[in-house]
């Protein structure tokens, strides 16, 4: 399955070649998830010469595999393995993300406060207010496309909300965030830049006149003493941008896709709240994911592979999620399963710093549309779309409701 267009490196074994790309796999724009599973016929270890975002990849297709590699950051390493910075020409990393350990704990110390249970608690209110007005927009209408009027302005919103930022910059927030997750390569760069240039400039307005939101106290911060430099600030910032649309925006637009095809689920948890935790953990498990780029840090063998030092890893949530080794019918929404060890915010030293947080927004997102629309369905004549790269989510989800 070599490709000629492709350059494979000299270490790797032909016949665990294969030319895949995340975002081009067949049927993802009708089932992204059902379609990145057909990995698992492929072997436990393959390469993937333009695996991910056209980088050639290393791509563990087991649970077992990937939770090891997120768990060893001594062999794998993260350090700017997203890359953000790099599409401009810089070398800053996202914080904690892109710093391994021991250095990576320090930064972990330092925010976790901000996303513990009683740190989200704090920021609710916040979170709420801006869930309802959004709702609100619509509810009236009948009708909407779900993503552009409520799953793509949300996590966005509550981004700008808690950092500080003024709402009436909404629209080009709106617009940088589709040009960095969808936009090729040229748009990706210059919407990374533009994100870094207003960081900037808001965290200099902070230093100057600090307010009671997250940029403050970033922007006041110290470690080890010292104040932190401006690549810091801004890696921290960036990262809280780009991390809030990953996980949320994907995993609400798949709620809402779930809810609106399965009429009795929907029926389900409208009558039993009590199940509503239960179906946002397994969407968050089968519907949703990202592949977490890392890097070898030496030669070695790894499950009966030579890997060679820099050799890149896509290490893909949603396959871990996926392994009917850990769970069984992965495929299904059950919300009656009783084990449900997934995988969607990371595991090991890198485990996602805001799950509290997301896993709240997703409630709040869930309970006041519930609360607020009446049973709702997908168009006639329609049908959601979605993608499959660099992260899994819907791209077109045409809801209505009503008579």
């Amino acid at each position: 399955m070599q490709s000629p267009t492709v350059s494979i490196p000299n270490h790797v074994p032909a016949h665990l070649v294969r030319d895949i790309q995340f975002e081009t796999l067949p049927g993802a724009t009708d089932d992204p998830h059902k379609a990145l599973r057909q990995l698992r016929d492929y072997p436990e270890l393959f390469y993937a010469p333009r695996g991910h975002i056209g980088r050639g990849v290393w791509i563990p297709t087991r649970s077992r595999i990937i939770r090891e590699a997120f768990q060893d950051a001594a062999r794998f390493s993260s350090h700017q393995n997203a890359g953000f910075s790099a599409m401009f020409g810089e070398a800053w990393p996202l914080i904690p993300l892109e710093i391994d350990p021991p250095e990576h704990i320090k930064w972990r110390v330092l925010l976790n406060p901000l996303f513990t249970p009683a740190g989200v608690q704090k920021m609710e209110g916040k979170v709420r207010a801006r869930t309802v007005d959004l709702i609100e927009k619509v509810r009236g209408n009948g009708g909407c496309e779900f993503q552009k009027e409520f799953g793509g302005p949300f996590p966005i919103s509550i981004f700008m909300e808690l950092v500080g930022l003024p709402m009436d910059l909404f629209d080009a927030f709106l617009s940088m965030e589709d040009g960095l997750l969808r936009g090729d390569a040229q748009t990706q760069a210059q919407c990374a830049r533009d994100i870094r240039d207003f960081m900037v400039e808001f965290i200099n307005e902070r230093s100057r006149h600090p307010q009671d939101d997250l940029a403050s106290f970033i922007v006041n911060s110290q470690l080890d003493g010292r104040p932190l430099t401006m690549d810091e600030k801004q890696g921290i910032l960036f990262l809280l941008f780009v991390a809030g649309l990953d996980t949320v925006a994907s995993a609400l637009g798949f709620l809402f896709r779930e809810l609106a095809l399965d009429q009795t689920l929907q029926t389900r948890v409208r009558t039993q709240p009590e199940a509503r935790a239960n179906l946002i953990e397994e969407i968050l498990r089968a519907r949703t994911g990202i592949a977490s780029g890392r890097c070898a840090t030496r030669d070695m063998e790894f499950y009966g592979v030579q890997i060679k030092k820099g050799d890149r890893f896509a290490l893909s949530t949603t396959l871990a999620n996926l392994d009917e080794e850990e769970f069984g019918d992965p495929l299904d929404i059950d919300l009656d399963r009783q084990v449900n060890r997934h995988i969607a915010f990371a595991v090991g030293p890198h485990r996602c710093l805001g799950s509290h947080l997301a896993r709240r927004e997703l409630r709040i997102a869930l309970d006041e549309w519930l609360e607020r629309v009446p049973q709702f369905r997908v168009k006639d004549g329609e049908r959601p779309k979605c993608s499959s790269g660099p992260v899994l989510g819907v791209t077109y989800l045409p809801l209505v409701w009503g008579s």
